[in-house]
């Protein structure tokens, strides 16, 4: 993977006028998009997602800070994919738009050719690709989008809280979409607040709230930050199964879920001896993971250490 950046944000500041005063929606962030990576942006509603993109886009101007593109070329300009915006031509067709569009881009466009007509119907839009724009459903303008992104091969993919409306794509299906079309010479920018979505696409995850960046890295990396290495999760056989006894186990936390109990120890001397330990006081461990491999969990700590 390239690692030099495609954009890079320097202390970047916006605030909006409310009835309720001045909101503060970026505060000093700084952050960089990759050739070659897929950057996750995750955060709860209202921590700035949506601002940040925006801004990159250049959709919205800063009130603050620097952004620097590297290598900038007009016809591999970035493409912002977002869950409102209009962005075609009503009165004409999805093909129409796509000739249009691809040519204002300065892209060939083979409307004949198999990747085309591949992509066509991974995104179920064979049926609806010769009708006009406006008939098309939320779904289907979003799956258009980003059929369209594809074809027009930008420099950076800019994608904002996208997946909640494509509806036949499974979030694994996205993440293999966007991973796919992402090369040397160009990055994906991905603001969710599924943890799945980091998971399956995101090379580096940048973990926002309340307008700050309060962790950036590799999942692995910030999961380090967040964990000591010997906490672990645990899903055992009954309700009842009690572990609250056992030598050199911590407690962490414990949950009841459907005749089974998630506990979550602190325990120095490794899962596999972790597992035995357990089983020889008579109950039966279903599963167990480290949690310190877990985004999804680090995510959760890295919001709860920022509010308090």
């Amino acid at each position: 993977m390239n690692s030099s950046p495609i954009v890079r944000l320097t202390n970047i500041v916006k605030t909006f006028k409310s009835p309720g005063g001045i909101v503060n929606a970026l505060r000093d962030v700084s952050l960089e998009v990759r050739r070659g990576e897929v950057l996750g942006i995750v955060g709860p509603n209202g921590a700035g997602k949506s601002t940040l993109l925006r801004i990159i886009a250049g959709l919205i101007v800063p009130d603050g800070g620097e952004i620097v593109w590297s290598g900038y070329n007009k016809e591999r300009r970035p493409i912002f994919i977002g869950s409102s915006e209009r962005g075609f031509y009503y009165r004409l067709s999805g093909i129409d738009n796509l000739r249009f569009f691809l040519k204002l881009a300065g892209q060939e466009f083979d409307e004949d050719g198999g990747e085309f007509r591949s992509l066509v119907n991974r995104f179920e839009l064979e049926t609806v690709i010769g009708r006009r724009y406006q008939t098309y459903s939320t779904g289907e303008r979003q799956r258009f989008a980003l059929l369209y992104a594809i074809l027009a091969k930008p420099s950076l993919f800019i994608i904002d809280e996208f997946t909640h409306s494509v509806d036949i794509l499974s979030q694994s299906g996205l993440a293999s979409l966007v991973r796919e079309y992402v090369n040397e010479n160009s990055g994906a920018i991905i603001a969710t607040h599924q943890i799945g979505i980091v998971r399956e696409a995101c090379h580096r995850v940048a973990f926002i709230n309340n307008g700050c960046i309060v962790a950036v890295g590799m999942p692995q990396e910030i999961s380090r930050v967040y964990f000591k290495g010997d906490e672990f999760r645990l899903i055992l056989d009954g309700t009842t199964a009690d572990v609250t006894d056992i030598e050199n186990v911590e407690i962490i936390g414990i949950e009841k879920v459907g005749g089974r109990a998630i506990v979550d120890v602190r325990f120095e001397g490794g899962l596999p001896e972790l597992i035995i330990t357990v089983e020889r006081k008579g109950v039966r461990v279903l599963s167990a993971m480290n949690i310190g491999e877990d985004i999804g969990e680090a995510y959760r700590r890295a919001i709860e250490r920022d509010v308090e």
